[in-house]
């Protein structure tokens, strides 16, 4: 995360990076800017996006956390979908770290 200020009060700028898995790499996933208090807007976006997902069972089978949900197939795999995953898992652990690197911004 970069945040950027105007030396004369007239702004904000947030950047935030996905670094490759061997830290060589980082791109820019999502920007936020502002003429308000950075602080306040950091802190709040750091709690929405950086807390870990809460999983809520909807039904047997089926979970969702926010924009993203995990359920088990007839077929014994587990599906994730949501912004940046759609994909089958052998589990139900791997389809939910799929959809926390997906909200992260990053892929595994």
């Amino acid at each position: 995360m970069v945040v950027e200020t105007d030396g004369d009060d007239l702004g904000w700028l947030m950047t935030t990076y996905a670094v490759s898995g061997d830290g060589a790499e980082a791109t820019p996933i999502a920007v936020i800017a502002g003429e308000s208090d950075a602080v306040r807007t950091l802190t709040s976006w750091l709690r929405t996006t950086a807390g870990p997902m809460v999983w809520k069972r909807v039904r047997p089978g089926l979970y969702g956390s926010g924009a993203y949900v995990v359920g088990h197939l007839d077929t014994g795999e587990w599906f994730a979908e949501g912004p940046g995953v759609d994909q089958a898992f052998d589990d139900k652990a791997q389809a939910q770290r799929a959809c926390d690197a997906a909200r992260a911004g990053t892929h595994i």
